[in-house]
C-alpha cells in the first residue's frame, strides 16, 4: 500500500503541492492528472523519492519511506515525452519500470495496456461534458 500523509512541497513562493494525503491500496493503479505546473511531477518524484517534500511523509507497506533512497523503495514512473526512451513504443515505456522491479513479461504486458488505456480514456473524457453520468 502506498500512502501520502500530509505532503508538502514548495519551489520559492510557488506551492505545488499542500497538505496532499492519499491511499492507495497493493495492485491498484493510480493516474495523477492536471494542467501543466500543478504539481504532478514533484508529487510522483517526491514518491520516489527522487525531491524530498517539505513537509509530510511517504509510507509503503507500513514503513515510513520518506528518508529511504529512491533505489530501494521499489517505484517505477515514466517521465514526461522528453525522457521516454525514443526506441520503444508507449506501451513498452510504460513497461521499462515493471521489467526493472523483475514484474513477469505477461503481467507486464497487462498493466502497461491497462494504463495506456486508463490515460488515453482520461485525456478524451476531458473533451465531453456529461450531465446524466451512466
Amino acid at each position: 500500500m502506498l500512502q501520502l500523509k500530509h505532503i508538502s512541497k514548495h519551489y520559492g513562493s510557488k506551492t505545488v503541492a499542500d497538505d496532499i494525503t492519499l491511499e492507495v491500496e497493493n495492485g491498484r493503479i493510480l493516474a495523477i492528472l492536471g494542467r501543466s505546473g500543478c504539481g504532478k511531477s514533484t508529487l510522483l518524484k517526491i514518491t520516489a523519492g527522487l525531491v524530498e517534500p517539505d513537509g509530510g511523509e511517504v509510507w509503503i507497506n507500513g514503513s515510513n519511506v520518506t528518508r529511504t533512497p529512491p533505489e530501494r523503495r521499489r517505484i517505477s514512473l515514466v517521465f514526461q515525452d522528453y525522457a521516454l526512451l525514443p526506441h520503444l513504443n508507449a506501451l513498452e515505456n510504460v513497461a521499462f519500470g515493471l521489467k526493472m522491479q523483475g514484474v513477469s513479461k505477461p503481467n507486464r504486458v497487462i498493466v502497461s495496456r491497462i494504463v495506456v488505456s486508463f490515460v488515453l480514456f482520461s485525456i478524451n473524457a476531458r473533451r465531453f461534458k456529461f450531465s446524466n453520468p451512466v
